[in-house]
């Protein structure tokens, strides 16, 4: 198993898990086409955010490979180790200078052009277009109900919180033994 695919099971679970409990609730206390609606969305929206996962890494991957990571761009001197701070004001004027100069920094049209690359990329235009179609078919079949749908978008935030809590407390458990 990749990394890519471990990470995407890993999430699948808590999201699984998460969409089935909403979907249950809204069938119990609304009917079925609530739990369908709910349903949907949940699936449009894992599928959405699977294919910016695997897009975005795609990014990553290439701007390691480019060595687009290893290189920063310090104009500011903010990141050599021996440059000493001489006290918080001196840090606060700086930082406020930085910012004033970031705001009106020009991005360059080669970097642009690589991040948009990959917010563009077919993969994540497919998983919104499931998110996308899902509604319309809802929608074209007269059943489509707003509260549900959104509720059932609400299964992507809730897992994606579960999934990072449970990540982090793995994390800290490998770390003590």
């Amino acid at each position: 198993m990749t990394a890519r695919e471990s990470i995407v099971v890993r999430f699948s679970v808590p999201f699984a898990v998460v969409s089935v409990l909403i979907a249950g609730a809204l069938a119990l206390f609304g009917g079925v086409w609530h739990a369908i609606n709910a349903l949907s969305a949940a699936f449009g929206a894992y599928c959405a955010a699977i294919a910016s996962f695997i897009s975005y890494r795609g990014m990553v991957l290439r701007a390691k490979s480019d060595g687009v990571l290893d290189t920063i761009d310090d104009k500011e001197g903010l990141y050599e180790e021996d440059a000493p701070i001489d006290d918080a004001t001196k840090a606060k004027n700086d930082l406020a200078e930085t910012d004033a100069n970031g705001a009106k920094a020009k991005i360059p049209l080669k970097t642009k052009a690589f991040y948009a690359a990959s917010s563009f990329s077919p993969i994540r235009i497919i998983g919104y277009a499931a998110l996308v179609l899902a509604f319309f078919a809802l929608r074209a079949n007269g059943v489509f109900l707003p509260a549900p749908f959104l509720i059932g978008l609400s299964a992507l935030p809730i897992s994606a919180l579960i999934f990072a809590l449970i990540g982090t407390r793995i994390a800290k458990t490998s770390e003590r033994q």
